[in-house]
């Protein structure tokens, strides 16, 4: 079950990467599922550093959309 949970984060990151609008719904899933898999230290932290990174990305896309929309 462990290794399910990190493969799913796994999955979620990468859609995220893939569909960065939806990064923002994306992105916390798949923290949540790797923060519940137990797996080496250094892997934890380099797939926070995606996923933060990602969600930060995810937000500023979806701003300047919504920004065009709105001008």
């Amino acid at each position: 079950m462990v290794q399910a949970r990190f493969y799913i984060g796994i999955i979620l990151c990468a859609l995220g990467w893939i569909f960065i609008g939806l990064g923002v719904l994306l992105f916390p899933l798949s923290l949540f599922f790797i923060m519940r898999a137990k797996y080496h230290y250094a892997l934890f932290v380099f797939l926070v550093i995606i996923n933060v990174a990602g969600f930060s990305l995810s937000l500023y896309a979806n701003a300047q959309f919504i920004a065009k929309q709105i001008l």
